[in-house]
Formats: C-alpha cells, sequence, structure tokens
C-alpha cells in the first residue's frame, strides 16, 4: 500500500458485497490514479508495488479479486506472478487476472498461451479509464 513498507502486505480484508480489485505496479502514480476511479464507482481496492507482496495479498485473501497485473515489477516481476496463480488451483481459483502492460511486444506466445489458460484480459499502457473499468467488469463477469 502507499504508506507500507515494501514488504509489508497489503490488507486483505473489505466491506462484504463489494468486489475487490488489487492493482500490483511499481509506479505510484499509476496506481493512485486507478484505485481513485476503481472506488469512486464502488470497489474495494488494495494496492501492491512489486510481485512478492501481490502474491502476499493472494495467499492472504480468502475473496475473489481482479488483479491490475504490470508485467514489469521490481523483485518478482508480473509474469511470475501469472506463473505462480497458475500452479495453485485456490489461487486460480480466486485470482482474475488483467494485465497491464506498456511493453511494446506483451508476452512471448508460450505467455499468451498461460495467460488464455488462465482467461486473462489485457490493457496496454497508457491506458483509457474506460478501458480499465471495462477489463475489471469483464473479468469480475468471468468469476461469476
Amino acid at each position: 500500500m502507499k504508506d507500507q513498507p515494501q514488504s509489508a502486505p497489503p490488507s486483505a480484508t473489505s466491506s462484504p458485497g463489494r468486489a475487490r480489485v488489487l492493482i500490483a505496479d511499481d509506479d505510484p502514480d499509476i496506481r493512485e490514479a486507478l484505485r481513485l476511479l476503481l472506488e469512486d464507482v464502488g470497489y474495494a481496492v488494495a494496492e501492491a508495488d512489486d510481485g512478492i507482496t501481490t502474491l502476499a495479498f493472494l495467499h492472504a485473501t480468502q475473496e475473489e479479486c481482479v488483479v491490475l497485473l504490470d508485467l514489469v515489477m521490481p523483485r518478482v516481476d508480473g509474469m511470475e506472478v501469472v506463473r505462480a496463480i497458475a500452479a495453485d488451483a485456490v489461487l486460480r481459483s480466486r485470482a482474475h487476472i488483467v494485465v497491464c502492460t506498456a511493453r511494446s511486444q506483451a508476452v512471448t506466445d508460450d505467455e499468451a498461451r498461460l495467460l488464455d489458460l488462465l482467461g486473462a484480459g489485457m490493457i496496454r499502457k497508457p491506458f483509457d479509464l474506460d478501458d480499465v473499468l471495462s477489463a475489471v467488469g469483464t473479468a469480475l463477469g468471468r468469476s461469476l
């Protein structure tokens, strides 16, 4: 989270009935803009600034959530997070991935197959905020 040290996992609690979104991005400005947008429309939002914190949150929460996942992050990158989710049946059942990336070659063919297997969405940076809301809604629709 914004004021927590890098190694502390974000809070895994939320209000009942509010859909949870985890923003996993190392850029604090992007996290803040997305958090403000998503909270404004009623989502419960958590933030992580690297892959280790992202995985700690996912292991700590019992809720389904959409993970807005940057691929380029320190310590553990986004594709390592994707592989960890794919390897864990519990995480696969409750983490719905939307990749947010500025990489020109977003993913390799093998990574694309893994993302497709997980039903992951993808949006490119810089992104339109309406596209973010649409991608989160689509990911939540897949989880029902």
